[in-house]
């Protein structure tokens, strides 16, 4: 495989995922569904989002960098990418 078809495919793939997770909300969060409130909602995303950093992470070994910078940079890529999660509950 190409590099251009490999992220190409990774990048659909993602997409797809990204896709059911935001169905997946609906389907948690919705009151014609479940009806969770958005805190139960999103504990239960960050058990889920551990359960598969964890395996993911326990695949293979972990090089950390050594700026601080990078590693505060991936802190806040954390930190806003759940912030924009629980808006998108508090939305939903």
């Amino acid at each position: 495989m190409t590099f251009f078809e490999d992220w190409l495919f990774l990048g659909l793939l993602a997409a797809f995922f990204y896709g059911l997770a935001a169905v997946m909300s609906k389907v948690v969060i919705g009151q014609n569904f479940f009806g969770l409130n958005p805190k139960a909602a999103a504990l239960l995303m960050f058990v889920g989002s551990a359960i598969v950093i964890a395996a993911f992470v326990l695949s293979g070994p972990i090089v950390f960098p050594n700026n601080p910078l990078a590693l505060g940079a991936g802190v806040l890529y954390g930190i806003l990418l759940t912030i924009g999660n629980v808006i998108v509950y508090i939305a939903i």
